[in-house]
């Protein structure tokens, strides 16, 4: 049984390191995404390129990707009842606490895009200038199209909203990712303990 424990302890380190690296990596993405949008709501007050607000727009529509499984599906197993470290345990609770939340603020955001943000689009007639215009050749005309259509956008109160209101959804994620940054952290922590405990 020593060993059984002592392989389960090793899987369950190897996937919440994992489980660390992608959220800083995540994080870092959502932390470019964020200043992005922001570049959208200074269009308003100063003198920003098209082809900056442009692709300050494409971060608009990106969403953030599912939580990965592995380390949930090693927690959610048979096996977690081998576990015999209190500390370890609680650790264990928390990050599914908080997985709850963050996977909400997720749906959440993921819904402002889906069902209000791309409409909006749609109905503008605007959702094909998402295209990646700027790697096709374009007319002087359809150049000047796209020009207008970042000017009118960036005058349109309900488009600036969306965009004030998109930034906080995802400072929201962040906030929920934070604490599970923490406590991935502090499980790797005792795992490791555990482990040389053997």
């Amino acid at each position: 049984e020593k060993l059984l424990v002592n392989d389960y302890l090793t899987e369950l380190k190897d996937a919440a390191e994992s489980r660390f690296e992608t959220l800083a990596s995540t994080q870092n993405d959502r932390d470019s995404q964020i200043e992005s949008l922001q570049i959208i709501l200074q269009s308003t007050n100063r003198q920003v390129s098209t082809d900056t607000l442009y692709r300050a727009l494409e971060q608009l529509f990106i969403t953030s990707s599912p939580s990965p499984v592995s380390l949930l599906n090693t927690i959610s197993s048979a096996e977690l009842q081998l576990i015999k470290n209190r500390e370890i345990k609680h650790q264990i609770q928390e990050y599914k606490k908080y997985l709850s939340q963050y996977t909400r603020a997720v749906q959440s955001d993921k819904q402002l895009v889906e069902q209000i943000i791309e409409p909006y689009f749609i109905d503008k007639q605007l959702l094909s200038w998402l295209q990646p215009i700027r790697k096709m050749p374009t007319s002087q005309a359809s150049q000047r199209q796209l020009d207008q259509a970042m000017r009118n956008l960036s005058r349109d109160r309900s488009f600036l909203d969306m965009v004030y209101l998109r930034i906080n959804k995802l400072k929201d994620i962040d906030n929920m990712e934070a604490p599970i940054a923490q406590n991935v952290s502090r499980t790797i922590q005792l795992l490791d303990a555990e482990l040389q405990s053997f």
